[in-house]
This record gives C-alpha cells, structure tokens and sequence, in this order.
C-alpha cells in the first residue's frame, strides 16, 4: 500500500514514510530514502530545509531560515535553476541552464553540483 503526503512537518514525514521526495517551485529536486535524505541530503534547498528544523539539545537561538523569496509561475524560466535565487552553493551555470537529474548514490537529485560526477537520468 502506498500513500502520498504533503507536508512541511518534517517529523511526520520520518516517522511515517519510507521515501521521501522534495519539491521546490512546482519541481521535484530530491527523492530517496527518509534516512538518506535526512541524514545526507545533497540538494542545497533541502539541506537549508533541514537547517530550519529547531534542535532540542541546543541552546536557543534564533531559527533559521531560507533567504529570499519563491518564485512565482510567471518567473519560472526553462534556462535557469529555480532554486538559483536562493542558493548559497550556485554556480555560473545555474543561471543559464536548468538541472537535470542525477543518480547520486542512494538519492535522485536535480543540481549542477553533480553533473560532472555522477549520471544523469
């Protein structure tokens, strides 16, 4: 049996799921196993996804959060990341060329930070 699950609740989703597959923008950027991708996620927007999560055993601070602003459909361009805005790892060639998918050990990720290391799908 397979059930689907929308959620920002990132705590349902591990102790529930199997799988989990990130969106940003309408996009699909990550998919795998709930312990890869909480563990070592490799998309820059679901590592900053997981650094807003507060930690209980630390001291309190203020909570992080992802800079900038999503884009709106209208702004979705074919020729550029849409995570580039907001990305603090971008490279030149986010701005020019959209990710295609990568095979990267355990997990299907949609960055140019693979494209030379791993294979595209």
């Amino acid at each position: 049996m397979a059930i689907m699950m929308i959620t920002h609740d990132l705590s349902v989703v591990a102790e529930f799921c199997d799988k989990v597959l990130v969106m940003y923008a309408g996009q699909i950027v990550e998919f795998g196993s709930i312990k890869e991708i909480l563990h070592n996620p490799k998309h820059p927007y679901t590592q900053k996804l997981l650094s807003t999560i507060p930690k209980l055993k630390e001291e309190q601070k203020r909570l992080e959060t992802i800079e900038g602003i999503v884009p709106s459909i209208q702004a979705f361009q074919v020729n550029k990341c849409r995570f580039a805005n907001r990305c603090n790892k971008k490279l030149d060639i986010c701005n020019n060329q959209s990710p295609k998918m990568h095979v990267c050990e355990d997990v299907i990720v949609r960055c140019h930070l693979y494209q030379n290391e791993y294979k595209e799908i």
